[in-house]
């Protein structure tokens, strides 16, 4: 998904260009979302522990993500749901995500590679 994502290259000049653009960007970045939520709740459920994990789910936006979450995946006959839109155009939330994915990431990272060495 990420890599599908960045294929898409920068946003084009021609304005049918970027109707296509923006429909498929705002596709993978809300996919990329809503499976990060996903991650959360498997983090919660298997009470794991990271000091920098645990910070970023300390974050008002841990709430708005999983929001994000239902709405794309719980069908509403209504297509931009406010939830989708709002945790989008928040300033700091696509941040916030990203560093999320990092801090999972390096975890995840330093498991695999403790386990290696046993």
């Amino acid at each position: 998904m990420r890599a599908s994502l960045a294929e898409l290259g920068a946003r084009p000049s021609d304005p049918d260009a970027e109707k296509y653009w923006n429909v498929r960007s705002f596709m993978y970045t809300a996919l990329w979302l809503a499976h990060l939520q996903v991650v959360v709740e498997g983090w919660q459920r298997l009470e794991l522990h990271d000091p920098k994990v645990n910070a970023l789910l300390g974050s008002p936006f841990k709430r708005k993500l999983r929001s994000l979450r239902n709405a794309l995946f719980h069908f509403d006959e209504q297509y931009m749901q406010p939830d989708v839109a709002a945790f989008v155009e928040e300033a700091d939330a696509l941040a916030w995500a990203s560093s999320l994915h990092g801090a999972f990431s390096d975890w995840f990272l330093a498991q695999e590679a403790a386990a290696k060495k046993h």
